[in-house]
């Protein structure tokens, strides 16, 4: 018998390997899945005009579970895999429009500029949003959203 065996220095390297596999198996497979997500899509117009590009965003009032995604061509979709659980959910929507000057840049070094960009969508439909949905995943409809112009 070797040293190595009398010790038993020779099986904390191979204990050390399984400890660490299984630890590995834990911690990825026994997670639970979380709630069922589903797809939403739809629709997004302001005053009659479809939103050329710009972002929709869900966020839960709830347990739901939010997501957000772009809009363009007045579409937006967004899959099962990232899409909502089933909740109460307050929309806001935004689209940005270059103005075509240069400002500076206050998250950049001296001097930097960025170019100016202003909101186009009227703010009762983004920061100040009351739009909401009730979202079933197993239920396939579209959330279509007609903004009037203030």
């Amino acid at each position: 018998m070797t040293a190595a065996h009398r010790s038993g220095c020779g099986r904390a390297p191979a204990l050390t390997g399984w400890v660490l596999l299984l630890a590995g198996l834990a911690a990825t497979g026994c997670r639970e899945p979380g709630p069922p997500r589903g797809a939403v899509q739809g629709t997004v117009t302001v005053g009659g005009a479809a939103v050329a590009n710009g972002v929709i965003r869900f966020f839960a009032l709830g347990d739901g579970i939010g997501s957000d995604g772009p809009i363009t061509a007045g579409r937006y979709e967004i899959p099962a895999e990232r899409g909502l659980s089933r909740g109460t959910y307050r929309v806001e929507i935004s689209a940005l429009k270059p103005t075509g000057r240069r400002v500076p840049d206050p998250d950049a070094g001296p001097g930097d500029m960025k170019d100016e960009v202003v909101e186009t969508i009227p703010v009762q439909y983004n920061r100040n949003s009351q739009l909401k949905i009730d979202f079933d995943p197993t239920e396939k409809r579209a959330h279509d959203f007609q903004l009037a112009v203030p």
